[in-house]
Formats: C-alpha cells, sequence, structure tokens
C-alpha cells in the first residue's frame, strides 16, 4: 500500500482520528450540526483511513473494496468522500507532508543532471515515479525511447 504501520499511526494521531470521530458524516436526512453517532459507523477510524488508504493507491475496484470492508456502495462512497475530505485537511497541517518546489538554482541543478543522462529532456528538476496515467506518446522515436515509463 505504500504506508507503513508508524506513518498510519502518524496520520490517525495528527487529527484524523479526532475528526472522524467528532463530525458528522454529511447526508441530506442528517443534521450536520448534530453529534456523532459512532455506534452506529460501520468502520472506526481506523478502518476509514484503511479504506481510503486502499482506495487511493490499491488496484482493486470498489466491488472488491465493498466486500473487503463490507460496506454497501453509498456507504463505501460516503465513507470514502467523507474520509477523504478529513485526510486533506489532515495533511495541510503536517508538515512533513507539504510539496515545496526547489529553489531556482537547485532545479538549474537538477536540469542539467537530468539532461547529462537524457539529452533529449531539456528543462526538467524533477521526475515522479510510480503513477501511470495515459497519455499521449511523442511521434519521435528519440523523445518516445527518452520518456517511455514501463
Amino acid at each position: 500500500m505504500g504506508v507503513n504501520v508508524t506513518t498510519f499511526d502518524y496520520i490517525l494521531d495528527s487529527g484524523f482520528c479526532l475528526a472522524w470521530n467528532s463530525r458528522p458524516i454529511p447526508r441530506d436526512n442528517v443534521n450536520s450540526q448534530g453529534l456523532t453517532q459512532l455506534g452506529r459507523r460501520l468502520l472506526d477510524a481506523e478502518g476509514a483511513l484503511g479504506l481510503l488508504l486502499h482506495f487511493l493507491s490499491g488496484t482493486m475496484n470498489e466491488t472488491s473494496l465493498q466486500e473487503m470492508f463490507a460496506l454497501v456502495p453509498s456507504v463505501l462512497s460516503r465513507y470514502i468522500e467523507f474520509a477523504l475530505g478529513i485526510l486533506s485537511i489532515v495533511l495541510r497541517g503536517v508538515q512533513e507532508a507539504r510539496i515545496q518546489w526547489p529553489s531556482h538554482k537547485k532545479m538549474q541543478f537538477y536540469s542539467e543532471k537530468i539532461s547529462a543522462c537524457h539529452p533529449s529532456i531539456v528543462g526538467a528538476f524533477g521526475f515522479l515515479d510510480g503513477l501511470s496515467l495515459p497519455v499521449s506518446t511523442s511521434s519521435d522515436p528519440e523523445i518516445k525511447q527518452a520518456t517511455y515509463n514501463g
């Protein structure tokens, strides 16, 4: 999944658990200012975070998640949406989760290193790995080879 136990616990302790246990899950027929009904939730905070991390980083479809977490489709989607909002808020407050651009000098240094290894890639200062998105490919074989990710 890409998250070890220490990181999982850190996210829980950074506010996820408190938010999950203190906020009502938004629904049309529930008072948004009302008290949470923890005893009526199908997942505790740990289960909700586990569900969300499986959803975000796993390859299984939602039907498999429904079976794994014993949730019906409407509850699964509601829990994922609610947990995603909480995780977003929690990660904004975690210093280690910040994405920070390198300085211009550092970008130039990285760009030179990348260009030295891959001459057809000019002006790049970094790469992302581990994400597979459908993209178009260049018709130029040299560029296609230099940017191949498979």
